[in-house]
């Protein structure tokens, strides 16, 4: 059978005239699916960066480890401990001694007592000598705090507390709490006759109601990051090897980075 050339002809014109409005539709939805494919995709990254943003487990483990770090830059030897149970004597005769509440005086008995008994320990490891020296430390600076000082601090983030996003959206239960304790921080710190357990307990509440609404450690942090100049001036950080002087720095640096990326 011959087939006609021009009929052949003729129909593969029409076919193709037919298919190309279709192939231009199929090319448009393509393209608008390309489209919302990367409107999506913008969506997500944009997503990803918010949830980037540092969130409060984030800020205490910057927080930790700033401590930890800080903590290493002290030596931490049997002499050295041995120096600090030797100040027993200044610190039982210093006037805040005597106005130091129970608690306090307890756990610098109880802080003494397991220097004591380290310092005697043939095989106590480095890690037990610099505990008991951190212990020693604590209990003694918790003898002689001046809380008016540390409530002043916690004051001056009031602004700031005000105006986040933790703040604003606690319940209302956490925030009036908050605003009752720093109330009654004000108050005690400007007292002029307030016993050091009344600012004590002033203090250790309004930390208390900060923590409530998640917002106690990133104040912390940046309270640790303030002494960074005290920190490079002392003997400790000067003469440190300098693996644990390069260890804080790197602490330092992440604390701050998580601060900037702190929204709170």
């Amino acid at each position: 059978m011959k087939l006609n050339k021009k009929r052949v002809l003729s129909f593969s014109l029409a076919l193709l005239l037919s298919v190309g409005p279709m192939t231009s539709n199929l090319f448009a939805q393509s393209s608008d699916q390309n489209t919302k494919k990367e409107e999506i995709n913008d969506v997500k990254i944009a997503d990803k960066k918010v949830a980037e943003k540092a969130d409060i487990k984030q800020v205490k483990n910057a927080l930790n480890a700033l401590k930890d770090a800080e903590n290493k830059l002290k030596v931490t030897n049997i002499s050295k401990l041995k120096a600090e149970i030797l100040k027993d004597k200044e610190v039982r005769e210093n006037k805040y001694f005597n106005k130091a509440t129970q608690k306090d005086k307890a756990n610098y008995e109880n802080a003494l007592a397991a220097a004591k008994s380290i310092s005697t320990d043939e095989k106590a490891s480095e890690e037990q000598i610099a505990n008991a020296i951190f212990g020693l430390e604590d209990a003694q600076k918790s003898l002689s705090n001046d809380y008016a000082g540390l409530i002043l601090k916690r004051i001056s983030y009031e602004n700031e507390l005000r105006n986040s996003k933790s703040y604003k959206n606690a319940d209302k239960k956490l925030s009036s709490n908050w605003e009752s304790a720093l109330a009654a921080a004000k108050s005690v710190a400007k007292d002029k006759i307030a016993s050091k357990s009344q600012r004590q307990n002033a203090y250790y509440d309004l930390l208390e109601a900060e923590e409530k609404i998640n917002v106690r450690d990133i104040f912390d942090l940046k309270e640790m990051i303030k002494e960074e100049n005290k920190i490079r001036n002392s003997n400790e950080y000067k003469n440190v090897d300098k693996k644990l002087s390069s260890n804080w720095e790197n602490a330092l640096a992440a604390a701050k980075a998580t601060v900037d990326d702190y929204e709170i």
